[in-house]
């Protein structure tokens, strides 16, 4: 399989999602996750690219698993360096499985938790107030 080239600049949407996984203490999450695999899996880039489906609203495993073999630059910022190395749509259907259990729902409730309160302490007024647009918006089926 192909090898991603060497990447020595970073494109800003990659610089972005690297600030999340570095801010993400996700560390406990990610070593129960490990701990129940009876074979080398590969956790942390399952993780990181599911992070970075949300941020860049990407709609379905297939769709992110396209992308990410459209774009090496976002490949390797979650970890990937050759194209065999991208998971597969079984891969992530057993991953999500596994954030399912409700020991790692928790786990997941406290990363997003210690986010929340980082944004609190830095923002002074976050969460202070919330507007709702209640605007109709024709829908067709």
């Amino acid at each position: 399989m192909k090898n991603y080239p060497s990447i020595k600049s970073i494109t800003p949407i990659c610089r972005e999602l690297q600030d999340i996984f570095d801010i993400l203490s996700d560390s406990e999450l990610l070593s129960a996750l490990k701990a129940h695999t009876g074979r080398p899996s590969p956790v942390a880039i399952l993780w990181k690219t599911y992070v970075a489906s949300f941020v860049l609203h990407i709609p379905s495993f297939a769709a992110l698993i396209r992308t990410l073999q459209d774009n090496p630059y976002l490949a390797q910022t979650c970890g990937i360096d050759c194209l065999k190395n991208i998971p597969s749509k079984y891969a992530y259907s057993r991953f999500i499985k596994k954030l399912a259990r409700p020991r790692n729902i928790g786990r997941v409730k406290n990363i997003l938790r210690n986010l929340t309160r980082r944004f609190s302490a830095s923002l002074p007024d976050f969460g202070k107030s919330v507007a709702i647009d209640s605007t109709d918006i024709k829908a067709w089926s």
